[in-house]
């Protein structure tokens, strides 16, 4: 189910799954075999002690103990608040750049009593203001509305305390079939459920470009070719928006001249910190010895290679093993070590027991349910304003005081070749691109063979006040 909004196209990959208390069906999770998703939300999943049998490391677990929900979040793209972890509800606020989402898992058991249960989910979506809810479950309540049309024991108007709920929250049953994709061959008893939301290709990081000094030099005289017909046609913006059209369809040229000029840099796969050279040797010795032994004919050679071959696949295995488990141990050690309260071994080790402080930020006495709204209420206490701010500082007068005496920017001088250039230099090298998708080294390299077009840019965006206020001088004293 989904709160009324304007739909998007493809984007995070959901998987919602009863698991039936499964322990195979809780291992298959991370190599599932219709793929990675980014989201995974878990009904009667398989515990150990409580707490949530084999999440793979680095993956986000919402679980409380004992519950019998979870959402896990296997995207590092994505961020992650939790909300709520109860024994049959989980939840968290899952945002990137473009969507924010507060998702829940639910289980009713068919037991429990099902109108105690929505009331107590009624209640807890009512403390979250987020204007996008997703919630995916197994309810185990039948009703005309979400069908199917199967007889069985359970009555059909079993499910009208939730039909009030989805009523009085607003919330619409998603029927986007496209996106949907039921897997009936699993390992538990139940059938899973694949869909979309979001935008497409949420888990794609900004692409770099392969910074080639040969490439670079051919996209910055690329510019100089076109330098006078771009200088041309900012000369011809006559109000801010012209300018605005300009540095637009400017961008976009440099992104379509990088594309044809540079290459994409490609994505090292990652590799374990506990592979040396003795388990390459060992590992090339164990292949060896199982082609000789898959090709000899003779029965007793063959039963002599055969042994040979499983000792030698019997001590790689073993040697790893305790290669990955010295490994581990290390980095337990060094993690828990940066500080006396081990903060990062207990999240790496999924032992958090209270929320991080991120989750604790309230506003007007009500906690925070987007991560924008913690981040601002943040910027707020830590950055106050000046009109938040009862006493006035020398310096703070002396700067308001400037500013309120200055009355004109004609008299401010046009930017300097030199000016541009310190600015640029003062940048921060290999830092990743922005929105723009435009690298730190490429505005370098334009920037040495067109001299007169980001000084022109910076004049005209001055000159009109796009974004240095009133004038330079009074940005530069701000």
């Amino acid at each position: 189910m989904v709160q009324v909004q304007s739909k998007v196209a493809e984007g995070w990959r959901f998987l919602q799954a009863n698991l039936g208390r499964s322990r195979p069906a809780t291992g298959e999770i991370p190599t599932f075999r219709s793929g990675l998703h980014d989201i995974i939300l878990l009904q009667e999943p398989y515990t150990v002690d409580g707490s949530l049998a084999g999440p793979p490391m680095g993956w986000r677990v919402v679980h409380a103990q004992g519950g019998k929900t979870a959402i896990l979040v296997s995207n590092p793209e994505l961020d992650v608040v939790e909300l709520v972890k109860t024994v049959n509800t989980a939840g968290t606020q899952i945002s990137d750049r473009t969507l924010s989402v507060a998702v829940f898992s639910i289980y009713f058991p068919p037991s429990s009593d099902k109108s105690e249960l929505v009331a107590q989910l009624s209640a807890t979506l009512k403390g979250i203001k987020s204007s996008c809810v997703l919630i995916g479950g197994d309810i185990n309540m039948r009703h005309p509305l979400w069908g199917p049309e199967v007889k069985d024991h359970k009555s059909s108007d079993e499910g009208l305390p939730f039909v009030d709920f989805i009523t009085k929250h607003s919330l619409t049953l998603d029927f986007a079939a496209h996106t949907w994709h039921v897997t009936t061959r699993t390992l538990s008893d139940h059938n899973y459920l694949e869909y979309n939301l979001g935008e497409l290709d949420v888990t794609e990081r900004i692409p770099r470009f392969n910074l080639d000094k040969f490439r670079l030099r051919k996209v910055a005289q690329k510019f100089a070719n076109i330098e006078s017909t771009l200088l041309d046609q900012l000369d011809r913006s006559v109000s801010p928006e012209d300018l605005d059209k300009f540095v637009s369809a400017l961008t976009a040229t440099i992104q379509e001249v990088c594309a044809t000029y540079l290459k994409y840099t490609k994505r090292r796969p990652k590799t374990v910190p506990w592979w040396d050279a003795e388990l390459e040797t060992l590992r090339n010795k164990t292949c060896a010895l199982k082609r000789r032994f898959s090709r000899i004919l003779d029965p007793v050679v063959k039963a002599d290679k055969n042994a040979e071959y499983k000792m030698c696949r019997d001590k790689f295995r073993r040697t790893l093993s305790i290669k990955r488990d010295k490994s581990w141990s290390d980095f337990c050690r060094e993690v828990s070590s940066l500080n006396e309260f081990a903060l990062p071994y207990k999240i790496c080790a999924n032992k958090v027991c209270s929320p991080l402080v991120i989750g604790n930020i309230q506003v007007d006495g009500r906690p925070c349910t987007t991560l924008r709204e913690s981040i601002e209420q943040i910027v707020k206490v830590l950055f106050p304003s000046d009109n938040e701010v009862l006493t006035e500082s020398r310096e703070q007068q002396a700067r308001r005081l400037f500013v309120e005496s200055y009355d004109s920017s004609n008299s401010d001088p046009h930017f300097t070749k030199t000016e541009v250039w310190s600015a640029l230099k003062q940048s921060k090298r290999r830092k990743a691109p922005g929105l723009d998708r435009l690298q730190y080294e490429i505005i370098i390299a334009i920037n040495s063979k067109s001299l007169r077009l980001l000084v022109s840019c910076l004049t005209g965006a001055w000159t009109w006040v796009i974004f240095l206020g009133p004038g330079k001088v009074q940005s530069w004293y701000s």
